[in-house]
């Protein structure tokens, strides 16, 4: 089923985050720590050359998250990008695995890949039907993730980002400009800069 999502970078403490969401009726629902592993068919010169678009479309990520949470799965996430390039729609396709360290080992051995790592604390926060995820992003800092909720079932694309965009203004956070942060891709650029 696509989804519409927007992610963007929070610069209040977490403790504020926490706070003000309780405030306005929010529940931590959930704690998780999840790592990704993305890995691609092209080699690591081709990736250095590659914009986010194609990159993703080229991606499959091994994602572990333990916590409230306990599993591993294989994903490929099907992008929907407008003319900006962000992304406004996706579709996860999953699976679940038995072993991380197998998984890693089947892709290495595959010749796949491995072109970016990361790691994120998340708090997961439920109100009614609204659902917020707090990102805690290792090397990143704090974001905040929101996927539609049932209420935006019959809107466009479009007319969901908006609402949604307008709903996370309302809740009074220090959030930053961009609600399309694309963070693996962030990751990605900020460790090629360091090299």
């Amino acid at each position: 089923m696509k989804q519409t999502e927007i992610t963007v970078q929070v610069f209040n403490s977490l403790e504020d985050i926490d706070l003000l969401l309780k405030n306005k009726g929010f529940i931590l629902n959930k704690k998780v720590v999840l790592k990704d592993y993305y890995f691609t068919r092209f080699g690591k010169e081709k990736v250095k050359n590659m914009n986010y678009k194609e990159l993703l479309e080229s991606s499959i990520l091994l994602r572990n998250l333990t916590g409230d949470v306990n599993e591993t799965e294989l994903i490929f996430k099907n992008k929907l990008f407008d003319k900006n390039g962000n992304v406004i729609e996706e579709e996860k396709f999953k699976t679940k695995v038995d072993s991380m360290e197998s998984s890693l080992k089947i892709l290495k051995c595959a010749k796949l890949y491995n072109w970016c790592n990361l790691t994120q604390n998340l708090f997961i926060y439920k109100k009614d039907e609204k659902e917020l995820c707090v990102q805690d992003v290792d090397g990143l800092g704090i974001f905040i993730e929101y996927e539609e909720d049932p209420s935006y079932k019959n809107l466009k694309a479009d007319e969901k980002i908006i609402l949604m965009i307008n709903y996370l203004k309302d809740l009074n956070l220090i959030l930053g400009e961009d609600f399309f942060c694309k963070k693996v891709y962030m990751k990605y650029s900020n460790k090629n800069l360091k090299k």
